[in-house]
Order: C-alpha cells, then sequence, then structure tokens
C-alpha cells in the first residue's frame, strides 16, 4: 500500500511539473512546429497513397518519421498532452530498472531527482519536456535499450537481445540527436568493458534501421553531419540566442 501511494504521489507531481510549465510557456518551440507540419505532411501523404512506403519517397525528407508517425495517431488537441504521457512511462522505466537493481533501497528520494530534474522543468527555449518533439521518446527508447541491454547480460535470453536491436533501431529512426548520443554511448561503452554483445547489437541495430528506413538512415546522417559542420563553422558565431547563451557561460 505504501508504494502505490508513493507511486501515485510521484506521477502526480510529474503531471504537475510538466503541466504548469506548458501553461506558462504556452506556444510550440521551433521544433515542435517543425515536427507538427512534417507529421501532417506525411498524414496526407499515405492517405494519398494508402501505403506507408510513401514516407520514403521524397529525398526532402530527411528528418527520422518515428515520431510524426506517433503524432498521426495522436488528435490535435491532445498532443500538447503527449510529453506528460512520455514522462510518466519514461518514470515507470526508471522504477522498473532501479527497483530491478536496488530492491532493497528506497526509490523515493531519487525518484525525485529524476522528476525534478532542472532541464526538465525549467522554462526556456529550446526543447524541454512540455514541448512536443522527439526528445522524450528518444529518452524512453534509451531507457527501454538500456533495460534490454541490461536483462540480456543477467539471462542471456535472445528476446532480450533481438529487443535491444529493435529498440536501437526506433532510437537512431526517431531522432538524429539520438543517433549522435547512440554511437557515443556504444562504442566507448563497448571498448571499456570489452563485452562484445555491445559491437553486435551496435552493428545489428544499425543495419535493422537501415532496412526499415529502405536506405534512408544514410541520409539522416549525413544531413545531421553537415549541420554539426554548419554550426560549428558558422551558427555558433552568428546566431544571436547562442552568442548570449556562449557569453554567459563564459563568465
Amino acid at each position: 500500500m505504501e508504494q502505490i501511494i508513493i507511486i501515485g504521489f510521484l506521477v502526480l507531481l510529474i503531471i504537475i511539473t510538466r503541466l504548469i510549465p506548458s501553461i506558462i510557456y504556452n506556444r510550440p518551440s521551433h521544433d515542435s512546429f517543425f515536427y507538427l507540419l512534417y507529421s501532417k505532411k506525411l498524414k496526407k501523404k499515405i492517405l494519398y497513397n494508402k501505403k506507408i512506403d510513401i514516407l520514403y519517397d521524397d529525398p526532402l525528407d530527411y528528418s527520422p518519421p518515428l515520431y510524426p508517425i506517433f503524432l498521426i495517431a495522436i488528435p490535435n488537441k491532445l498532443i500538447k498532452f503527449t510529453p506528460i504521457l512520455f514522462e510518466i512511462i519514461n518514470f515507470g522505466i526508471f522504477y522498473f530498472i532501479f527497483k530491478t537493481l536496488f530492491p532493497e533501497k528506497n526509490i523515493l528520494l531519487f525518484a525525485l531527482l529524476f522528476i525534478l530534474y532542472p532541464l526538465y522543468t525549467s522554462i526556456y527555449s529550446g526543447p524541454r519536456t512540455y514541448h512536443p518533439t522527439p526528445r522524450l521518446l528518444t529518452e524512453i527508447l534509451f531507457n527501454l535499450n538500456f533495460l534490454c541491454i541490461f536483462m540480456y547480460l543477467q539471462e542471456t535470453n535472445i528476446f532480450w537481445f533481438i529487443s535491444a536491436c529493435i529498440v536501437g533501431s526506433g532510437i537512431l529512426l526517431n531522432s538524429k540527436f539520438g543517433t549522435q548520443v547512440f554511437i557515443f554511448f556504444y562504442i566507448p561503452l563497448g571498448i571499456f568493458t570489452k563485452i562484445t554483445e555491445f559491437f553486435t547489437i551496435f552493428f545489428l541495430t544499425f543495419l535493422l534501421a537501415f532496412i526499415l528506413s529502405k536506405g534512408q538512415l544514410y541520409n539522416y546522417i549525413k544531413q545531421h553531419i553537415i549541420f554539426l559542420i554548419n554550426y560549428a563553422k558558422k551558427v555558433q558565431f552568428n546566431h544571436p540566442v547562442i552568442l548570449i547563451r556562449n557569453k554567459s557561460k563564459i563568465k
């Protein structure tokens, strides 16, 4: 009974801390606008062509389609509440992982740190947890991926190995920044732990994502590399918001 009360309190805290910023900052971010428009475009293409394969026919669609596909199934009036749903799911995964690793410890303090992390609750520019962007879905997929890896290493069950590859491919097809983190997570982890399964999952995940996207994964990564180079050479020195942010960090 005590655990149910704690979980209920934590879920309510998630709803309140995510709902209040969304009311105060009641307008979509630039990223939100992009994905809402992208989702609308995909919906028209699917309805017109009666098949989902059309997602990969447009060479201009260099953004991973998983999150926009998810938005297609959500009524427009409810889209702004999807971040709250994602956060509750993310907390559920966190709760399961924590209780699996530390069954005897009290989760309350750690859960509060997880829920009230300033990056999640602050009201500022850029994507936040109250914005409908791929960010939260990517976090859920990362946590699920970590869970699958952990369970596989514990039980050596092929189900968890396959699940890790499937969930990992979801990361690659959901966010270009997620792909960037995926690369810099798996490769060092495999090197430092000397566990060959990390490299196997890494390779099979990319292969599966490449097949599912009909080769468009190459374009997603290529466009992201071009963006990163442009950001390093031009954007960080010319964009007014980034200039102010960099100056404040230097001080």
